[in-house]
This record gives C-alpha cells, structure tokens and sequence, in this order.
C-alpha cells in the first residue's frame, strides 16, 4: 500500500493533478461521454483512484496469461492504495474526489464508507505526517515561510509538551533557522507518532473488535493521533499552508505554469495520437481491450490521460519545450 500510493501522481502533484481533472471533464462532455456506462472512470482524474488503474491495467512488468497489465495485487491492498487520501471533500468539480463516488466501480461498493484496513489507515497516518513536515521545511527553505513566527503557533506548543511527556524532561524543540529542521523534523515526528500509537490502542480498545470484518464495517479513523494534537495541526495546516504558503505568488505562479504544460501535452496528445510511442499505444490497447474499441474516442482520451499521467516532472518540461519550441521551468 505505502509503496503504491502515489503511483496514479501526474507531473508536478496536485497542480498537474486539477489540470487533468478539469481537461478529461471538459473532454468528456465536448464527445458525449458518459461515465456511467464505463467501468473505466474517466470524467475527471484523481491521483488516488489513478493509481488503481495503474497497478490493475497499466503496469506490466507481470503481465498476466490474458496479455493485459496489472500486478494482480490483492483487494485489500488495492482498497488501501485506493483510500491512502479519503477524508478529500467531494464538490462538483472534482466528481473523483470523493470515494464515496469511487467506490461505485465494481468490486469496491461494499466498502464505499469504511476508513479501510488498519494498515491502510496506517498509510493514510504516514503519508499525512510526511507531507505535513515536507510542506513545512518546503516552506521555509524556499524563504516564504516566517521561521519565528511560525515556532510560536499553539501546534509547537502542543508538541514541546508531549514531548516532555514522552521524554521525561522539559525540551524546546522550537528552531530559528531551516538549518535546523532536520533535527526539529526528528523530533517532532517521534512525538506525531507515539502520539498516534497511543490514540490508536485506545481507539481499538474502546471498539473491542473481533476481528478484521469488524475493523471493515467500523466508519471510525482508528489509526490517526489524539484530539488535542490532531486539533492543533489541522489548525496550524490551514492557517500556515492553506492561506498562506499555497497563496504566494511564486507558488501560485509555479502551479499556473504546471498546469499549463499539463493541460499542453493532453491536448496534443487527443489531437493526434501518433505523438505517442507505438509501444505504449499498443500497450493500452491490450490492457483496455475489454472496455473500448482502440479507435473510439473514449480510448483516446485514456490513452492521452494514461500517457501524460505517467510523465516525470522533468520529461513533462522537456518533451513541451520540444513541441511548443519552449523554455518551460518549474521552480519556486
């Protein structure tokens, strides 16, 4: 599951993420395509349900006897893999954004409301923390972060005092320069983690399961840190990266520009598929040989969706710049 989670990401993360998003909805609706009558979700794009298609069909370095992709990996770890982002509010303009929506596909129904497995919510624990803490350092290497004043938010304050807690002795973990970060990150993580290990066995205390089927039905995050710290940096995270740091202009600037080659690169690739190594296209015609005909228009927009999705940032600047005869850069 921790290994696969990330694996339906688009260059650049979550900002190439909405340009296909919004390019696979506005493609959809200009050829008539309706969703509903597919098990393949195509109006729209999220990372999470992404990567389903991408260790079910895509990967093929162990192909099955039927020629098609997929690592023919487990439903627990797929549903795992599927879940590692859950609590992401689900609006109008990111129809694959809630999994409630997602689990509709076949196979995943019975489940639509669960937090998953313990083990997936122990993914959806470590994938938080890390990129809380890569946020923050981020943040502060790039300059647009306050390094004192963010130490004086009530989230540090919280954590100097588990820490004590958890260490025995009084220690300020606050720091005053990003040169330090690597043992703050260190610290603060420990206290994070034993922090969630201990709000967990109580979690499963208070529950008194009896087994896994009665993890599955519980709706319930079991695996996540107390309230008192979860309050405190869900706080911090909103004030500190939601209305400020994602709202700089650089930032804005870097995510404008990302988009725009992510949107590029799908366009042309729908205009003319032949953009396209023929040995990815014949790839994706056999791992979707059973949902669509390789010259409908349905297929194209997979093809064009499976091949730009699965780009590196750098071959995504690279392979625009040598068909817009540009000079992208992405930086901060």
């Amino acid at each position: 599951m921790a290994l696969g989670h990330d694996l339906g990401h688009t260059p650049f993360g979550h900002a190439g993420e909405q340009a296909l998003n919004r390019v696979l909805q506005d493609e959809c609706r200009k050829y008539g395509i309706d969703p509903a009558k597919h098990s393949v979700p195509v109006m729209g794009f999220d990372h999470c349900v992404h990567a389903i298609e991408v260790v079910s069909r895509i990967e093929r370095e162990y192909e099955h006897e039927t020629g098609q992709g997929g690592l023919n990996l487990t439903f627990d770890v797929r549903d795992g893999i599927l879940k590692h982002m859950f609590e992401r509010p689900g609006r109008p303009e990111r129809p694959l954004s809630s999994l409630s929506n997602v689990t509709k596909i076949s196979g995943y129904e019975a489940y639509a409301n669960n937090k998953g497995s313990l083990e997936a919510q122990s993914v959806y624990f470590a994938d938080k923390i890390a990129y809380f803490f890569g946020d923050i350092e981020d943040g502060l290497r790039s300059n647009i972060l306050p390094c004192q004043e963010l130490m004086t938010d009530e989230f540090f304050q919280v954590l100097v005092e588990k820490y004590a807690e958890y260490r025995g002795h009084q220690e300020d973990l606050r720091i005053s320069k990003v040169a330090q970060f690597p043992l703050f990150r260190s610290r603060t993580l420990t206290v994070m983690i034993l922090d969630c290990i201990d709000s967990t066995r109580a979690n499963l205390h208070n529950h008194s399961f009896g087994g896994v089927d009665d993890v599955l039905e519980c709706n319930d995050r079991l695996v996540w840190v107390g309230d008192q710290l979860g309050k405190a940096a869900d706080e911090f995270y909103h004030k500190w990266m939601n209305d400020y740091m994602f709202k700089h202009e650089n930032v804005v600037a870097c995510g404008f520009k990302a988009q725009k080659i992510v949107t590029d690169l799908f366009n042309v690739c729908c205009d003319d598929v032949d953009l396209i190594n023929r040995p990815y296209r014949e790839h994706c015609q056999r791992a979707y040989a059973d949902v669509c005909d390789p010259k409908s228009d349905l297929f194209r927009l997979i093809l064009a969706r499976n091949y730009v999705a699965g780009m590196t940032d750098s071959f995504a600047i690279q392979w625009h710049a040598r068909l817009f005869m540009s000079s992208e850069h992405i930086s901060i």
